[in-house]
């Protein structure tokens, strides 16, 4: 089981899990973030 808290701060949403993953949301971008592997976009719908 992990256990980490999870934090908001205006459209970011993030959480750090034990210190070994790092994991973010930016909801006006539209951004993953993933620290251990980079920033993900969603790839356009049309």
């Amino acid at each position: 089981m992990v256990v980490g808290t999870i934090h908001r701060s205006g459209g970011i949403i993030w959480a750090d899990l034990l210190g070994r993953v790092q994991l973010a949301y930016d909801r006006e971008e539209d951004r993953l973030v993933l620290a251990t592997e980079g920033i993900y976009i969603r790839a356009d719908d049309s």
